[in-house]
């Protein structure tokens, strides 16, 4: 009997450390989940940023002074690489 009590704790002993485990696993979970949902808002955020950037750029190279003004960045190209 008195080892049958014996095994009976021990087996609730388990049963709590398991259990401890388990909750501390499950808000590993958590936190890891949370940082992966921070990590994503801020990779669309920057994406939104490279979009919004792309656009600027495009404008630029679309707009009459860029045109106007290649033939000057290029003799400016040449004059850097001649000297």
């Amino acid at each position: 009997m008195q080892q049958e009590d014996t095994e009976n704790s021990e087996m609730a002993l388990d049963m709590v450390k398991l259990q401890a485990r388990a909750n501390f696993l499950l808000a590993l979970n958590y936190h890891r989940e949370a940082k992966i949902s921070q990590l994503e808002d801020e990779l669309r955020s920057r994406n939104d940023q490279i979009r919004h950037l792309e656009g600027q750029l495009a404008a630029m190279w679309r707009s009459t002074s860029w045109r106007l003004t290649s033939p000057l960045r290029t003799l400016a190209r040449a004059m850097k690489g001649s000297t």
